[in-house]
C-alpha cells in the first residue's frame, strides 16, 4: 500500500483520489505494478489531479518533497498534521504529514481539492497552543539536547539487495526510528504507542499493523527487502527537525537477539521503552487472544497450556537459577540469556509444550537485559500496563522525560487499544491455584527484572489479584 494520501470513508468522493485508487485497482494481483505506483505517490496523485482537470494548489499547506529523487520517497512534509473531520455521508481523514511543532496550520485555498473537501465539514480544532509551546521549548535547547537523526545503514547480511546506489541514497537521506517499544503481545504496547503518538514530536510508522508495527528489523523484512523498502516503512523528515520515529513491533524482543542489534546499527542512540504487563495476566490475555483459532478447537485450558511447560523450562534455566541463588548475578544473566535465545530452549518439543509462547513471552528479564546490553542501560526503561491504567498522563510524562521530548506537552487519558474481547469457556479459564503457581515460578526472574529497572513490584502494580474470572482451585490432572 502507498503512504496515506487522502482517504475517504465509506467511499472516495474526490475525483482525483478516485482516479489514484483506480490505478491501484487496475493492477489486480500484479504486485510489481502496485509497487511501482506506491514508490512514487506524488507522481500518481499529480497525474490523477491532471486527469481530473484539477490543479496542485494547496496554498502552502503542503510542500511536495518527492518530486525529485533526493527526497527519498516522502510524499508530504512535516509542517502540518492529521486532521479528522465529520461530513455528511461519513467521515474522512486527511493526511498532511506528521504532527507539527511550529504551532501553525496553513489552511488549503478554497478552490483547491482540499479546500473543497474542508468546506464539506470543518476540521476539528487542533491543540495549536501545545504545539507552539513545544516549539518554543525545543528552540531554546542546544542542538545536542534535541532528538538526533541517524541514517539507515546497509544490512549486514543480504547486502546484494542494497547494492543499488539509488537505494543507498534513499536510506542515507531518511531518519531511522529512534523510539522502540519491542514488547510482548498483549503487554499494552498498543496502548503505550497510542499514548506516545499524541505527542507532537512522535511520528508513527506509515506501514505495518495498525501503523504501529512496521517490522523493519525482523528476518522477513531485513534480509529480503532492499534498504529503501525498509526505510519506506517510516515517515520522512529532515535531519534538522526534532522528531522521533516510533517502531512498536512486539516480536522484536522475543524473536531473537538480532532485531535489537540491527536497530542499533541504524540508530546507535535509540531509546527503548518496554510495555510490560504482569506476566501471568499477560499470558492469560494472550491465551484469550489465541483462544478461538487454537485453544478452543483443541480443547486446551489455560492451566494445561502453561503449567505443563514449567518443568522443561526449569531444566533450561536451571543454571541461571542456581547462579541467582548463589548471588552470581552476571553469570546468571549470561546463562539465562543464552537459554532464552539459544536453540536448546526453543526446540520443537518444548515449543509444543508452551503453545504460542504463553510462558516464554512473559519472561521479560532476558529481553530487557539484552536491550540494555545492546543499546545501553541508560536508554532502556519500562512502563507497565497497570501504570498506564492507573495514571496514563504520568506514564507519558515519564517516557517523554526519558526520551528527551518537550515536557510542556500534556498527555491525555489513556485509551484501551486492541483489547481482547474473546470469552473463554469456564472449563478453559485459569484457576486461582494455577495463577499462584505461575506467579511463584516467575518470581525469581521478576526480582532480577525489578533490580535491572530499579523498580518494585508495587510500583509496577504487579501485586497478586483475586480475579473474578478464576474458575476454581483445581489443577489439570
Amino acid at each position: 500500500a502507498p503512504p496515506p494520501l487522502l482517504v475517504h470513508a465509506p467511499a472516495p468522493r474526490d475525483a482525483a483520489i478516485s482516479r489514484a485508487l483506480a490505478a491501484f485497482d487496475a493492477c489486480g494481483a500484479d504486485e510489481r505494478c502496485a509497487d511501482a505506483l506506491a514508490r512514487d505517490p506524488a507522481r500518481l496523485l499529480l497525474d490523477a489531479w491532471r486527469g481530473a482537470g484539477l490543479a496542485n494548489d494547496l496554498a502552502g499547506g503542503v510542500a511536495w518533497l518527492n518530486c525529485d529523487e533526493t527526497a527519498a520517497g516522502s510524499l508530504l512534509d512535516a509542517s502540518s498534521t492529521i486532521t479528522l473531520a465529520d461530513a455528511a455521508g461519513g467521515s474522512y481523514a486527511v493526511w498532511l504529514g506528521p504532527a507539527a511543532t511550529d504551532g501553525r496550520f496553513a489552511p488549503a485555498a478554497p478552490a483547491s481539492p482540499l479546500g473543497a473537501l474542508f468546506s464539506a465539514g470543518p476540521p476539528r480544532a487542533v491543540a495549536v497552543d501545545q504545539r507552539a509551546a513545544c516549539a518554543r521549548e525545543i528552540a531554546g535547547r542546544p542542538l545536542s539536547d534535541r532528538p538526533r537523526c541517524f541514517a539507515f545503514q546497509r544490512g549486514v547480511a543480504g547486502a546484494s539487495r542494497d547494492a543499488d546506489e539509488t537505494h543507498r541514497r534513499a536510506g542515507a537521506s531518511s531518519c531511522a526510528p529512534t523510539l522502540f517499544i519491542p514488547s510482548a503481545q498483549k503487554g499494552a504496547s498498543s496502548a503505550l504507542a497510542a499514548l506516545l503518538a499524541t505527542h507532537p514530536q512522535v511520528l508513527r510508522p506509515v506501514r505495518g499493523s495498525h501503523y504501529k508495527e512496521p517490522g523493519a528489523y525482523i528476518n522477513a523484512v531485513y534480509y529480503r527487502q532492499s534498504l529503501a523498502r525498509r526505510a519506506s516503512r517510516f515517515p520522512w523528515f529532515r535531519d534538522d527537525e526534532p522528531f522521533v520515529a516510533l517502531d512498536a513491533t512486539v516480536t522484536y524482543a522475543s524473536e531473537s537477539r538480532l532485531p535489537a542489534m540491527r536497530a542499533a546499527l541504524d540508530a546507535p542512540r535509540a531509546f527503548v521503552v518496554f510495555a510490560l504487563r504482569e506476566p501471568v495476566a499477560r499470558a492469560f490475555s494472550d491465551f484469550r487472544f489465541c483462544y478461538r483459532p487454537y485453544f478452543f478447537s483443541q480443547d486446551i485450558g489455560f492451566d494445561a497450556a502453561t503449567l505443563g511447560a514449567l518443568d522443561a523450562y526449569d531444566a533450561c534455566y536451571g543454571a541461571a537459577r542456581a547462579f541467582y541463588a548463589a548471588n552470581r548475578t552476571a553469570a546468571a544473566d549470561a546463562a539465562g540469556a543464552d537459554a532464552y535465545y539459544g536453540l536448546a530452549c526453543q526446540d520443537l518439543k518444548l515449543r509444543r509444550r508452551d503453545p504460542f509462547g504463553l510462558v516464554r513471552k512473559s519472561l521479560y528479564v532476558y529481553q530487557v537485559l539484552h536491550y540494555r546490553a545492546v543499546h545501553g542501560a541508560e536508554r532502556v526503561t519500562a512502563v507497565s500496563a497497570e501504570q498506564l491504567k492507573r495514571d496514563a498522563p504520568g506514564a507519558g510524562r515519564a517516557v517523554a522525560a526519558h526520551v528527551g521530548l518537550c515536557a510542556s506537552f500534556s498527555f491525555g487519558a489513556g485509551q484501551r487499544v486492541h483489547a481482547t474481547r474473546a470469552r473463554v469457556a469456564p472449563r478453559h479459564a485459569w484457576s486461582r491455584a494455577g495463577y499462584r503457581r505461575l506467579r511463584a515460578w516467575f518470581e525469581p526472574y521478576n526480582r532480577r527484572l525489578y533490580a535491572a529497572l530499579r523498580t518494585t513490584e508495587s510500583s509496577l502494580g504487579w501485586e497478586e489479584v483475586d480475579y473474578p474470572s478464576f474458575r476454581d482451585d483445581r489443577l489439570p490432572t
